[in-house]
């Protein structure tokens, strides 16, 4: 009981892997509209953290890094991407601008 009650008051704080990840990836949105590249990054990095095959997180994240010119990390994120969804075509445009 006393285990049970420790897990839901997590989930409660944390979220659940997809929901709460699908949260930081609409913030991280959010900043990428407005601009805000580098919170963006963290937000990205945060819903990947939360779901680590949330391929869209990656690839959004690899856009933001591109707008603030940190090309590697664009070329990594894609290349993350492709690992994990090899026909995700946006991916590979992506990553052969960066």
């Amino acid at each position: 009981m006393k285990r049970l009650l420790v897990c839901l008051l997590l989930v409660g704080v944390v979220g659940c892997g997809g929901r709460g990840a699908r949260r930081e990836y609409n913030k991280g949105n959010e900043f990428f509209d407005s601009h805000d590249w580098g919170t963006a990054i963290v937000a990205y990095t945060e819903a990947i953290r939360l779901d680590p095959d949330y391929a869209e997180a990656y690839l959004k994240r690899a856009k933001a890094y591109m707008e603030e010119g940190n090309w590697d990390e664009a070329v990594v994120d894609c290349t993350e991407v492709i690992r994990r969804k090899p026909n995700y075509a946006e991916a590979y445009l992506l990553r052969a601008r960066a």
